[in-house]
């Protein structure tokens, strides 16, 4: 049997003797992100740019993440 990170090898017997990740993966993700805001009023616009270096730390298996973000936002205070 297999599931997205690991794959289980299993003999005649009921135990499975063998454990082996399919790809190598990280426990953590780095991002590093940055946006502009302007305030007019009782609104706001906002736009973020966001990337982050993905869970797998295989070259050749691309888990990078990027964002762009559009936030239209609006105060109820006076």
């Amino acid at each position: 049997s297999s599931s997205s990170n690991t794959f289980v090898h299993a003999s005649l017997s009921l135990e499975p003797d063998h454990y082996q990740p399919l790809i190598p993966m990280r426990s953590y993700e780095q991002s590093l992100f940055g946006g502009l805001g302007v305030p007019y009023k009782k609104y706001e616009a906002e736009v973020r740019y966001e990337i982050g270096n993905g869970f797998s730390e295989m070259t050749a298996v691309r888990t990078t993440s990027k964002y762009i973000m559009f936030l239209l936002k609006y105060s109820f205070n006076k």
